[in-house]
């Protein structure tokens, strides 16, 4: 027997991809039956399930989603979330245990979280899930007290000592650049170092769009899977500030793997896209297929930011403002530092 695992990108629920729209699940039938056919399927859940509309969190947009919307997770066969991201913080602890307890009342294990892996060891598969948010993602600096950081050191001892005791690696790490197929350097360094000391399927997201997928014998590197689904975001912090989910925000792949106890036995790529109307599935395609597709994508995607003047920032000034800016430099500084040795 095999174990067959489909791994998602970012998941966020909220109009019109929400129970109080009546046409979602006809929208999400299409995927809801693909999902079905895996063991296990995985997504990287970017938010929090909470009732509050107000947080201390600094930050421009926080993702805040109505516990009564976990229902979907459910729907899709979504059983595994990694919540470590730069999002699942945003309303703080309150916030995070809310989360959880949703999670748990509809049967959704997660990792990512309180150093927590998530294992699978039974007689057709043995596998381990550990979740990190990297700082180029700008978490909210109290989050990692409860959110694994990417810390490229001690991913590489805690992965290779994983395998080591004869488990699988799938790494899901939120890293990278928003609205680009570009991909740092250091990070290609970093995972083109890694998967010669363990077997590993990096399960990349944060871009919001589609990246390269790289195949090293027995390895994945998935940098980014992309939207699985995600409304457009409106900030409550910043006036007139809002997230518009375009076109290629709107394109995203699963990647289905298929597992013999450890080893990796066959890997495709399932490209597809949503709107408001429906989810549509394209063929599966081999990696090598799929990546020359991606390299096909001009490589800036984002939309110009406006020009930043004294009167811009003036408009801006606040709390929650100051706050993500101040985070942001730190967290910049200690990036630095962590990938110093991929530079």
């Amino acid at each position: 027997m095999t174990y067959s695992v489909a791994l998602l990108g970012d998941v966020v629920f909220g109009d019109p991809y929400s129970v109080s729209n009546p046409g979602v699940f006809d929208v999400m039938a299409p995927m809801a039956e693909h999902l079905a056919g895996f063991d296990l399927v995985v997504g990287n859940l970017e938010g929090a399930f909470v009732t509050p509309t107000t947080t201390y969190i600094p930050k421009a947009i926080h993702i805040g989603m109505k516990p009564e919307d976990a229902e979907l997770l459910g729907f899709l066969n979504i059983g595994l979330v990694t919540l470590a991201n730069n999002h699942a913080y945003d309303y703080g602890d309150s916030g995070l245990k809310e989360t959880l307890k949703v999670l748990r009342r509809e049967g959704v294990d997660v990792y990512g979280v309180d150093g927590k892996p998530f294992f699978i060891d039974n007689e057709d598969a043995k596998l381990a899930f550990s979740g990190y948010c990297c700082l180029s993602a700008n978490p909210p600096l109290f989050s990692a007290r409860r959110i694994r950081t990417l810390n490229p050191k001690k991913v590489m001892e805690e992965l290779i000592n994983l395998g080591n005791n004869g488990y699988y690696n799938i790494a899901s790490f939120h890293w990278g650049d928003e609205n680009t197929t570009k991909i740092r350097p250091e990070f290609q360094k970093f995972t083109a170092d890694l998967a010669q000391k363990t077997e590993v399927c990096i399960h990349g997201h944060h871009p919001h769009i589609s990246q390269l997928v790289e195949n090293f014998d027995e390895s994945v590197i998935a940098y980014s899977l992309g939207n699985f689904c995600m409304p457009n975001l409106v900030s409550n912090t910043v006036a007139n500030m809002q997230v518009e989910q375009k076109e290629h925000n709107n394109r995203s792949f699963v990647l289905e793997l298929n597992f013999d106890k450890k080893k990796l036995i066959s890997l495709k790529v399932r490209p597809f896209s949503y709107s408001n109307s429906c989810m549509i599935l394209e063929e599966s395609r081999s990696v090598m297929e799929f990546s020359d597709c991606i390299e096909s994508v001009p490589p800036e995607l984002a939309s110009k930011k406006p020009k930043r003047t004294l009167n811009w920032y003036a408009k801006r000034i606040s709390y929650h403002f100051l706050g993500a800016y101040l985070t942001g430099i730190l967290n910049r500084l200690m990036y630095k530092k962590y990938f110093k040795r991929f530079f």
